[in-house]
């Protein structure tokens, strides 16, 4: 179970002053520059900076860019192994605004080359990412303007939902954070570095609504609030439970944690059920956060969804931010607060893949006329009798954005969070939660066969007391995975 304190809280139990164990008593304290003025913007960027190359098994170059205090700039590729010197370029920067307004700080950064055959290098979005063992981050997003010549030689990984391309780039400037370790505490929190005896870890709370103001940028990167981005040196303990998936720990990508007393980590898992962090991540709280009802931020852009009659016992709200129609649905981001009735326990759900019908609501024009912040009212619309109905129409096809059943066949009902389209085929997908003795969800279930990998193409055969996962490759190339419980209550594949 994750629990995370308000975004104002963590900040503040964040600047303190006490020196943390990791912290050199020389190492000068991480201050960084006033980002709300181009002057302060223009400090930040003047200096050596590397870029850092998160893609999985990557043929990717070395790359050096050196900005001066003129923020006049030369960009280097090499080759790693000989450092041989493959292309440079040289220009300068200027600052431009995309979302920000003229009052505000400048939200681009304009790269003008000095080439004559080619002088625009592109505009990107920037952004400050954190302090972590002696140097800054910050991630460079494409922001679709001029030539991306990033792209020229380094290939990135994108995100489905990417309009552009993240690059981050690290400055060495010996600084070190200051702030303390979270002992034994449960969080969130994004991953800068380390192996399996430490690790730099800046704790953050999930939010889908800022990964859906800034798209550009990936959806990884910016589903999440941090007000203190500095990074701290946490120890892994060498009993620590690793739910990683293949790919191991991706640098700039944000995991759940669990210390103990010493603050040393001992559990790290994915967000999500896939071997790429997702963004449908679960934490409780201890109220509602004030930022996820009808933030300014937002433009009005959302609806408020309340159901009219409660859920397997839970009251229901969503703020929901529509993006696009597919195939008869309203998709994008939502938060979904689920309210005990009896216990009173508040527990959210962040998922960029909420769907619901357009025939759900009367009034339905257009997109742009029906996101202006109104509250609509909706009948959850569940079959008469959930667990019959799974059993011959698995998971209603999408049609509804969550629903309880059993489906690990132990007499309880879970919580399945639809992912519309995200199956195979262009089908639904599923996370499952189990509920615990209060009401809460947790998602231990979400990492295990065959629980994370459900999707409309499934079977839950109650009966037999097992799970089909169908594989729908072509005609040639389909197959079954079958799991049957076994005498212990566990899924064992046959």
């Amino acid at each position: 179970m994750i629990s995370t304190v308000s975004c104002g809280q963590n900040a503040q139990k964040q600047k303190t002053d006490k020196t943390t164990e990791q912290s050199g008593a020389a190492a000068p304290t991480a201050t960084l520059p006033d980002f709300s003025t181009e002057k302060g913007i223009a400090t930040y960027l003047t200096g050596t900076w590397k870029f850092v190359d998160t893609k999985f098994d990557s043929k990717n170059p070395g790359c050096t860019m050196i900005i001066d205090a003129d923020l006049k700039f030369s960009l280097s590729f090499y080759h790693l192994r000989t450092k041989e010197e493959m292309e440079t370029y040289r220009g300068k920067i200027t600052f431009g605004r995309l979302f920000a307004n003229s009052g505000e700080a400048p939200d681009l950064l304009c790269f003008k080359l000095d080439d004559t055959e080619r002088s625009d290098g592109g505009d990107y979005f920037f952004r400050h990412e954190t302090v972590y063992d002696g140097k800054r981050v910050m991630t460079l997003c494409f922001a679709g303007n001029g030539d991306g010549f990033l792209s020229d030689k380094i290939e990135v990984d994108v995100s489905e939902r990417d309009n552009g391309r993240d690059y981050l780039f690290e400055q060495e400037t010996g600084e070190q954070s200051k702030l303390e370790l979270r002992k034994e505490s449960e969080f969130y929190a994004v991953y800068w570095g380390g192996n399996r005896e430490w690790m730099w870890l800046d704790d953050v709370v999930p939010n889908a609504a800022a990964a859906s103001l800034h798209s550009l940028f990936s959806p990884a990167k910016t589903c999440y609030r941090n007000e203190v981005r500095q990074s701290v040196r946490y120890p892994v303990s060498p009993n620590a439970t690793w739910s990683i998936g293949n790919r191991g720990m991706v640098q700039g990508v944000f995991y759940a944690i669990q210390t103990n007393r010493q603050g040393e980590v001992v559990r790290i898992r994915n967000t999500a059920s896939c071997d790429d962090p997702s963004l449908e991540v679960i934490f409780e709280i201890a109220y509602r956060m004030p930022e996820l009802i009808f933030a300014e931020d937002y433009g009005g852009n959302a609806v408020y969804i309340k159901y009219n009659q409660p859920v397997n016992g839970y009251k229901v709200e969503v703020f929901f931010m529509p993006e696009e129609i597919s195939f008869g649905k309203i998709t994008g981001p939502a938060t979904l607060t689920f309210i005990h009735q009896k216990t009173g326990k508040i527990s959210q759900i962040i998922s960029l893949h909420f769907a619901v019908p357009s025939k759900n609501f009367p009034d339905f024009e257009d997109l742009e006329s029906f996101a202006r912040g109104q509250t609509c009212y909706l009948d959850y619309g569940l079959p008469k009798d959930a667990d019959e109905f799974i059993a011959t129409h698995p998971f209603y096809y999408g049609e509804l954005p969550f629903l309880f059943a059993d489906v690990n066949f132990d007499g309880k009902q879970e919580l399945l969070l639809t992912r519309f389209g995200q199956g195979q085929r262009g089908c639904s997908s599923y996370i499952v939660f189990s509920i615990t003795p209060d009401g809460a969800f947790d998602d231990i279930l979400a990492s295990q066969a065959p629980f994370d990998r459900l999707d409309d193409f499934s079977t839950i055969d109650r009966e037999n007391r097992q799970i089909i996962i169908h594989h729908s490759n072509g005609a040639d190339d389909s197959f079954e995975e079958v799991y049957k419980q076994d005498k212990n209550g566990k899924m064992i594949k046959r």
